[in-house]
């Protein structure tokens, strides 16, 4: 935002205070780290509004943001504004949270099952059978609430079906147990599993098959992909041996026996991503690639893409790059999908399967 658009809110900002009582009123800015990569008088400017309105009337500005303040870099000085921290939401919280939406869901489930009826007890007994797989891996409100209501028809299948009645939570938490698990993968990426044929929330749910063709995600972001489920999911003492020609010969061990007898899920596949750093990240990049290519701002804002995607997720903001961390929030569907695009042979060194 340039000088005189700033001119132009302040004005705004008087004319409001003319024609309206503005005392004790508050301007909320929400996602306010998007103020970084904005003009850089625009946040030292809202900070300063009311003196800059030249206004009499107390009023204030209230930033929401997910980063702390140290992250918004600016040059000269500013003024520091009183800083309050809310923690994360616990599992209670969640639970308290979760089951306002109470209404909506039942209205998803009554809707194709008209003589099922749900108490919010049985509700509540979901949630906490819910949460119990999804709290460790995601704190996101609006995902959780996404996956709760996809997830909530799979749990009432048995009593649907006529094999239990909704007092037994030992068969409904054996039955949804292994689909639960199974939607982790699919965190942030609204796919459908094979019983998920409809739309959610007016929100498009794909496949996995079709996902990795609607992506469109430009070659190299393909090849980055790539790398970062191989170091999601391969154990970092593996990558000597996984990418390197010449790596030296390696005898054979009990343990190496052990793992062509690997039972599914003792699979590193199927036990969750682990998360890897940016520098072992570049280098598998490499190794996988064919050409050669150049490290550039390109790269990086390939990275981030699919950061901001949520293909990856971060464990900062990135302004650290050898601290940063990340992990593959992709499925095993998908990025084999991903890696036929490009004829890349994944299955080849992924430690899971090399050995086969």
């Amino acid at each position: 935002m340039n000088l005189f658009r700033m001119l132009c809110l302040f004005m705004a900002v008087q004319r409001y205070a003319k024609e309206n009582d503005i005392s004790r009123s508050v301007i909320i800015l929400d996602k306010a780290e998007r103020l970084r990569h904005m003009d850089g008088n625009l946040l030292p400017g809202l900070l300063r509004l009311r003196e800059l309105s030249n206004l009499a009337t107390p009023f204030s500005v209230i930033f929401i943001s997910e980063l702390p303040f140290q992250k918004y870099y600016f040059k000269g000085n500013i003024v520091e504004p009183l800083k309050i921290f809310f923690p994360q939401y616990n599992m209670k919280e969640f639970i308290d949270i979760l089951t306002l939406d109470y209404n909506n869901s039942m209205k998803s489930i009554r809707n194709s099952y008209k003589s099922l009826d749900i108490d919010l007890d049985f509700y509540k007994n979901y949630l906490h059978v819910f949460l119990s797989v999804f709290y460790r891996n995601c704190r996101d409100l609006n995902e959780l609430k996404y996956m709760s209501r996809l997830n909530l028809c799979n749990y009432c299948q048995p009593i649907i079906k006529g094999e239990c009645d909704a007092s037994n939570a030992m068969a409904l938490w054996k039955n949804i147990s292994p689909i639960l698990k199974s939607s982790l993968d699919n965190l942030y990426l609204r796919i459908s599993t094979k019983s998920d044929k409809a739309k959610t929330n007016q929100t498009v749910v794909f496949s996995s098959k079709n996902l990795a063709h609607t992506l469109e995600l430009p070659f190299y972001a393909k090849y980055l992909l790539i790398a970062s489920y191989l170091a999601s999911y391969n154990s970092p003492k593996d990558d000597k041996r996984l990418f390197m020609k010449y790596h030296g010969r390696k005898r054979k061990t009990m343990k190496d026996v052990k793992e062509k007898s690997k039972v599914s899920e003792q699979l590193r596949t199927n036990l969750g991503p682990k998360a890897f750093g940016f520098n072992r990240l570049i280098a598998i990049f490499y190794a996988i690639l064919d050409e050669k290519v150049d490290f550039n701002s390109s790269l990086l804002a390939q990275l981030s893409s699919l950061v901001e995607l949520q293909l990856l997720t971060a464990s900062s903001d990135g302004c650290n790059l050898n601290g940063q961390k990340y992990k593959c929030s992709v499925g095993f569907d998908v990025i084999q999908n991903i890696s036929a695009m490009v004829e890349f042979n994944i299955r080849k060194y992924l430690s899971d399967f090399s050995h086969m």
